[in-house]
């Protein structure tokens, strides 16, 4: 699963020992693109294997939750308290430069309490992006918190895909390990995530998450634009290079190198839709007609999916298991979802680009930091 399980013990060191010193020494962070432009001003560079290496060093020590210290007024906010902290589009990474891409990014607070790091890529040399409140607009009725280097909770990437003047968003990183993209003239729909522990399970789901990303600047008659992500979790860390590449069809190309720390059963490349609809929603997509023999073919259909899907619930029951809705992505569902996926699925629902969102046949073991 990794190209690091067939190294000798002595290769691994000797590699662990180069990447390190091609970072400055700053291989020892707890973030470790983050000293750039500290420990004497120096700005460390994104060699090839960085980010994998630092996923792989990452699993071998025990997990440590994210940083989710807030202000009480940023964590207590509501929804609509949430949406009306917005980043200013003038102050985007490379507004200036009038590059063919412009990376915005999102305040902390309300569900989104990880601080993300994140850095930007110019020519190899790695920079932080710092945190300014002035970047961003308050909606009223906000409580006050002190300044401070509250960080941000993600970013979404903007490119001209409908107009040549007018900058859309074209894909978007923003809480765990979701991340979303819009082709040319759609909306958003279908959510991808990088990484899927115990979907399903009794014991609960693990939510992996994104810790740091560093987004490459791209050249100025670029097509796609390259971000490195490290992931980790309880049961896991992971490494990712995204290449993105919007228009017509908007293509993620992703390459991962996964290092388990204790995982029994992952989903790779999985993806969730708010548009998913079955039987046991029947306000659903539409409101169903009244029953006549005007529809009594459809009133016929609809009685007999709720038959098959009590018959399925009281399967689940007698087994024991709990009645649970399925999830996509190719995870391991119960009894019950699988016979839930077979009634429903003609009716699921996916907006997206014309073709897949995620290409998954590089998942694993490709090149990449």
């Amino acid at each position: 699963m990794d190209r690091f399980s067939s190294l000798s013990n002595g290769r691994r060191e000797r590699e662990s020992t180069a990447t390190s010193s091609r970072v400055g020494g700053c291989f020892s962070c707890r973030y470790p693109a983050a000293c750039s432009g500290g420990r004497g001003g120096h700005n460390p560079s994104l060699q090839p294997l960085l980010v994998r290496e630092l996923a792989r060093t990452l699993a071998t020590k025990p997990f440590e939750p994210p940083d989710e210290k807030l202000p009480d007024a940023l964590t207590n906010l509501n929804y609509d308290q949430y949406r009306s902290i917005r980043f200013a589009p003038e102050k985007a990474l490379w507004r200036d430069e009038k590059l063919p891409f412009e990376v915005q990014f999102f305040h902390r607070g309300f569900f989104y309490k990880n601080r993300v790091n994140i850095f930007q890529v110019v020519n190899r040399s790695v920079m932080p992006v710092p945190y300014r409140r002035e970047d961003f607009s308050f909606g009223e009725g906000l409580g006050q918190w002190p300044d401070g280097n509250i960080g941000f909770a993600g970013f979404r990437i903007h490119a001209p895909i409908n107009r040549p003047d007018y900058y859309d968003e074209v894909g978007v990183f923003l809480g765990a390990s979701y991340f979303r993209a819009v082709a040319k003239g759609q909306t958003y729909g279908l959510s991808a995530r990088g990484l899927a522990i115990d979907t399903g399970e009794s014991k609960g789901e693990e939510f992996p998450f994104f810790k740091a990303f560093w987004l490459e600047k791209p050249a100025p008659n670029a097509s796609s634009i390259v971000v490195h992500a490290l992931l980790d979790s309880k049961g896991a860390a992971a490494s990712y290079r995204f290449t993105i590449r919007p228009g017509q069809t908007t293509v993620f190309d992703v390459e991962m190198a996964l290092y388990p720390r204790d995982v029994e059963h992952a989903g790779l490349a999985p993806m969730t839709s708010m548009f998913f609809f079955g039987p046991n929603e029947p306000q659903g997509f539409r409101r169903l007609p009244p029953c006549g023999s005007r529809f009594r073919r459809t009133c016929d259909l609809q009685r007999e999916r709720r038959a098959a899907l009590a018959s399925a619930q009281q399967s689940a029951r007698s087994a024991g298991e709990q009645f649970r809705r399925p999830q996509t992505g190719g995870l391991r569902p119960d009894a019950a979802g699988e016979e839930f996926r077979r009634l429903s699925g003609s009716r699921i629902q996916l907006r997206t680009a014309p073709k897949p969102l995620v290409r998954a046949d590089r998942a694993i073991g490709a090149k990449g930091p």
